[in-house]
């Protein structure tokens, strides 16, 4: 039976302060850690074989409305045809 140990791994990057500002702001606003970010664009490189991706935050978004919609009531309202 195999087992794997839950462990990470440490990433070092030299990032000029204003960017890390700056896209920390944003990840905030998407509800998501730098970390997680990292970790979400490392594995989007495996599978895809490839650096090309787009997560975007419109200029009203909230985190919450990032959340799984769990019925058309809740779409309708997050694009306000309610």
């Amino acid at each position: 039976m195999h087992t794997t140990l839950n462990r990470t791994a440490n990433i070092h990057a030299r990032i000029r302060p204003d960017i890390k500002t700056n896209a920390s702001d944003v990840l905030k606003k998407l509800g998501i850690s730098m970390s997680q970010f990292i970790e979400l664009s490392l594995k989007h490189i495996i599978k895809e074989k490839a650096v090309q991706f787009e997560i975007e935050l419109m200029s009203d978004d909230t985190p919450d409305q990032y959340e799984a919609i769990a019925n058309i009531e809740d779409f309708n309202k997050i694009i306000d045809l309610s």
